[in-house]
């Protein structure tokens, strides 16, 4: 749904553009000199998109109060070139971008609190068919470089560059009830700039696990500890298909997410915070 979610936005962004320029749609031919949208190769850029991190925007009362995060993944091998076709590991190359942002709307001037920026290299298989049974149990495997930082200079600066490896295990049919677990181990490398003692709060992995039905209630559970096993936060998200309850218009998620612990903004990763916050999801 995702890939054909992003295309949709891509090619409607093509079609309000032609509408600007007073362009009469067509299922002929382009008008002379113009491009239709296969031969413009937006369809080609659009499906080489898939969803990466869950993909949100909730809002609540405590400060900073609003919380989105936007993620893609673009895979840059071409599946039916040559190069691939004699090298089929190929295909899992992706450049992906991830941002997570905290917006304090309550303030006079609703500035925005704290940016986490993550731009990474990935090699990733959601399914590896010597290791999976179709209906029964699924692996996957990612792994990559991922840099993470605030965008800040001076005090307020915060960086990091991490090199991590996260097998994905989902046991269930995929497609019905399942239960999802995603542990991600990884290093630092390079420096870590303004946040030198981040691992007590990050510590050197994660878990995801998801559990709940496609078509239905899921909910997911994000865990971090330190690495003295005393500091470390957990993030729950409760989400639920809006086109069950509004006629199957709208191809949303009603979220609910609760965040306690350590880390919530990497401008004070080392502050414990208590969230709770509603809002819509794409991508859960």
């Amino acid at each position: 749904m995702v890939r054909e979610w992003v295309a949709g936005m891509l090619l409607g962004g093509l079609g309000i553009a032609a509408g600007a320029q007073d362009v009469a749609p067509t299922t002929q031919s382009a008008p002379a000199g113009g491009l239709d949208q296969d031969e413009s190769g937006l369809a080609e850029f659009a499906r080489h998109f898939s969803a990466h991190e869950p993909i949100y925007f909730l809002a609540g009362t405590e400060p900073p109060n609003v919380k989105f995060q936007f993620s893609f993944k673009y895979a840059i091998a071409n599946p039916e070139a040559p190069l691939v076709k004699s090298f089929p590991a190929l295909a899992g190359v992706n450049l992906a971008y991830s941002q997570t942002s905290l917006w304090d709307t309550a303030e006079e001037s609703a500035p925005f609190f704290d940016s986490s920026y993550r731009p990474e290299i990935l090699w990733s298989d959601e399914s590896m068919p010597s290791l999976s049974r179709p209906g029964k149990y699924n692996f996957g495997l990612q792994f990559g470089v991922r840099h993470e930082s605030n965008g800040r200079s001076g005090e307020e600066s915060r960086s990091m560059n991490n090199v991590y490896i996260r097998p994905i295990v989902t046991l269930g049919d995929a497609r019905a009830f399942h239960l999802t677990l995603a542990p991600r181990l990884f290093v630092y490398v390079g420096g870590q700039g303004g946040n030198e003692d981040i691992e007590d709060y990050r510590g050197y992995g994660d878990l995801r696990a998801t559990v709940g039905w496609r078509d239905s209630i899921e909910l997911a559970v994000l865990t971090r500890i330190g690495d003295d096993w005393d500091k470390g936060s957990v993030q729950l998200d409760v989400t639920y298909p809006l086109n069950r309850i509004l006629g199957g218009n709208f191809d949303l998620y009603l979220d609910v997410q609760a965040f306690y612990g350590y880390g919530e903004s990497l401008l004070e990763y080392n502050r414990r915070d208590a969230t709770l916050r509603f809002g819509i999801a794409v991508v859960r």
